[in-house]
């Protein structure tokens, strides 16, 4: 795991595009120029919430960085230097 982040009011897809672009072959993605990731991204894995309940995903993604940030090296929010 390498990163945890939420669409917040976008769709996902919008969000996705923040860091990657369709390959050449459009059969994959591959990280945008100018965002390096510590390793390879190799999948996404989403988790969806219900539509009536949207503002628990403020609350899932910090819960997830606070307990898992030792373990994310590509979150840099929570982390003190």
């Amino acid at each position: 795991m390498l990163y945890i982040g939420k669409a917040s009011l976008q769709d996902l897809g919008y969000r996705l595009s923040s860091y990657f672009v369709y390959s050449g072959d459009r059969q994959s993605a591959v990280p945008k120029k100018g965002h390096t990731w510590s390793k390879q991204p190799t999948s996404v894995v989403t988790w969806a919430v219900p539509r009536e309940y949207f503002f628990e995903a403020t609350a899932l993604e910090e819960y997830l960085i606070f307990n898992l940030k030792d373990h994310l090296p590509d979150n840099t929010v929570g982390k003190s230097s």
